[in-house]
């Protein structure tokens, strides 16, 4: 998972390809053109911190309290929803204008 999201915001943002974190860590090390954000839009990124890793997915979508996502190594289709109360934390480019 931690692959997609850093390949999709180096692709769409020009961000560092490599980050060297595991999922549950991204929120607190990440590129320094990356934020936290507590405003996430679609195109953000979505960290959860269960388990040894973690998971992150790229933000489809936000309805009936969930986040609806694009990800790597959960859901066999790619996309998948969570509930907005098991996140850890947004990211965002600061190059995302959507």
């Amino acid at each position: 998972c931690v692959e997609l999201a850093q390949r999709y915001m180096n692709k769409k943002y020009g961000t560092t390809p490599i980050w060297y974190a595991n999922a549950k860590d991204m929120c607190g090390h990440h590129p320094t053109e990356i934020k936290k954000t507590s405003s996430p839009k679609n195109g953000d990124l979505v960290v959860f911190g269960w388990g040894t890793y973690g998971h992150v997915a790229v933000i489809e979508k936000f309805a009936d309290g969930k986040v609806y996502v694009v990800e790597q190594n959960s859901a066999i289709s790619g996309k998948n929803s969570y509930s907005k109360s098991e996140v850890s934390c947004y990211l965002t480019s600061t190059k995302n204008s959507w």
